[in-house]
Parts: C-alpha cells; sequence; structure tokens
C-alpha cells in the first residue's frame, strides 16, 4: 500500500467515512445539528439580536475611524471561533482518523480539543505570516509589471489599463495558489494532532508530494461548498450581492438580521447537510494523516 494518498482518496475520503462509520457519522451529525439550530435560535432571541446588532454596528465603525469596538468584537468572535472550532474540528477528526472513536460522545473538552486549540493557534499565525510574504511579493510583482507595461505601451492609456489589468489579475493568482498550497499542507497537523494524540505541527512533512493534490481536492470540495450554500441561502447571497452594488449594507439591523439566520426557513435541512460537508471538507487532509501517522 501507497504511503501517499491520491487525489480521489483525498475527495472521497470524508464520504467514504460516512458509509465506513454510519452510526459513528450519523450521532455526530445529530449532535452537530442540534448545535448550529441551537445557536442560531439564540441568536434570533432578544439577547443574541442584541449582540449581532452591536456586532454588526462595530464592523462599521473603521469607516468612522473608530476601531475601539470593532476589534473588541472581533477579538471576541476570533476567541469564540477558536473554541468552537478545536472542539468540532477534534470531534470531525477524532472520526476520520482514529481507530476506535466515542460514537456516543462525538463531540468532548479534553486534551485532543487542547492539542487541536494549540495547532489551529500555531496554524492562524502561520497563515499569517504566509499571507504577509505573499502579499509583500505579489507588490512587488505588480509593481514590476508596472514598469514593464509602461516601457511595453507608452503613452497609451487604454493599452495600459487592459494589460495592467491582466498582469494585476494573473499576479493575484500568483499569490493565491501558493498560499493555498503551503495552508494545505500545514493543515495535515490538525488531523495529526489528534491521530497522535499530542499535539503535532508535522504536516508538512507528512503531506510531502501531495501538495498538489491537496490543493485540487480543497479547491474542488469548495466550488462544491459554494453550490451548496447558494442552494440554502441564495436569498442572502442575493441580498449581498445586491448590497455590494449599492455600496455597503443599508443598516445594522440588515446586517444583524442576516447573521441571525441566514438560512430562513431551511436551516433544519441546511444544519445537517453542513455538518456532512464539514466532514467532507476535513477529508482530504486526514486521508494524508492517515496514512502518515502511526496508529493510535
Amino acid at each position: 500500500m501507497s504511503d501517499r494518498a491520491s487525489l480521489g482518496e483525498m475527495l472521497t475520503y470524508g464520504f467514504r467515512t460516512l458509509f465506513w462509520r454510519p452510526v459513528h457519522a450519523a450521532i455526530l451529525v445529530i449532535v452537530g445539528s442540534l448545535a448550529v439550530i441551537a445557536y442560531y435560535t439564540w441568536a434570533q432571541s432578544p439577547g443574541g439580536q442584541e449582540f449581532m446588532l452591536g456586532y454588526a454596528a462595530a464592523t462599521m465603525d473603521p469607516a468612522n475611524f473608530d476601531i475601539g469596538a470593532y476589534f473588541s468584537y472581533m477579538g471576541l468572535m476570533a476567541l469564540g471561533g477558536l473554541l468552537v472550532g478545536s472542539v468540532m474540528y477534534a470531534g470531525i477528526y477524532r472520526l476520520l482518523v482514529r481507530d476506535k472513536p466515542n460514537a456516543i460522545l462525538p463531540f468532548q473538552v479534553g486534551r485532543d480539543e487542547l492539542n487541536m486549540l494549540i495547532a489551529l493557534i500555531v496554524l492562524t499565525l502561520s497563515i499569517i505570516g504566509v499571507l504577509l510574504v505573499a502579499m509583500l511579493a505579489a507588490f512587488i510583482l505588480i509593481f514590476v509589471l508596472s514598469l514593464l507595461v509602461v516601457a511595453v505601451v507608452g503613452d497609451n492609456p487604454a493599452a495600459a489599463n487592459m494589460v495592467g489589468g491582466v498582469m494585476g489579475f494573473l499576479a493575484i493568482i500568483l499569490m493565491f495558489v501558493p498560499v493555498f498550497y503551503v495552508i494545505g499542507r500545514l493543515s495535515v497537523s490538525l488531523p495529526l494532532s489528534i491521530k497522535q494524540r499530542r499535539f503535532s505541527f508535522g504536516g508538512w512533512s507528512a503531506s510531502k508530494r501531495q501538495g498538489a493534490a491537496l490543493l485540487g481536492a480543497h479547491i474542488l470540495i469548495f466550488i462544491l461548498m459554494l453550490v451548496i450554500q447558494f442552494a440554502l441561502s441564495w436569498e442572502l447571497m442575493a441580498a449581498s450581492f445586491q448590497t455590494g452594488l449599492q455600496g455597503g449594507m443599508q443598516s445594522p439591523e440588515d446586517l444583524a438580521g442576516l447573521m441571525a439566520n441566514p438560512f430562513g426557513n431551511l436551516l433544519y435541512i441546511a444544519a445537517p447537510i453542513y455538518m456532512v460537508m464539514y466532514i467532507v471538507m476535513l477529508g482530504p487532509t486526514a486521508a494524508v494523516a492517515a496514512k502518515a501517522a502511526p496508529a493510535d
């Protein structure tokens, strides 16, 4: 057996786990769905709406050069996201890579979650560093390309704008492709931390010669999730598009209402679908970790 996961294995690993461990997967999806429904139920309550309204108003403060409330809410949301993410990711990765996961308690709070929290923090800091380097490289590349455009087209503004736009787009693509490649390989550290029952940041070495397949798998799954997102919350996406054309959200109340329940009457259908998609989304990195890590 090869110690490397193929693109097909990465794409199907999450789906295959649903059939490989149907009881475990069903309990995880049900428990996770109930948690999602409970969150959006709270978000639509008076207390939840008050919080959402404050957050929505704070997101508009930077435009008025008032960033205090914005960073307070963003810090709170980031902390909450890390804590919730550590519990959710640990539970899903246990399903995907552990030999004997606990079917009755898919989500727990313990050593796995602490290891996952540490791994998520280190991964987040690494991503920030990679993005900064990529942005610097992109700015340098765009500057050099701009000089070349001026040298080639001279005093033709129309040609300069067209060529510059094409080159700028290519520069952005050239920036994001390596960024996602690096993120995909580093993210293998998350399932490794669960498989090995300790914090691990060995995703880069574990995914050796599998980076291109990881990138392709994540892009294809991302496209699938976009299609599902549009199908489940097309009204929200249409409203967001219309808002963008109008130059911004009309009021904090509008934004708070959208955040409180982006799925409308489809919430009870969307919640389990999203849990299944999270399993599928984490499948590529889990497929790599399952072959790279020793059995627990």
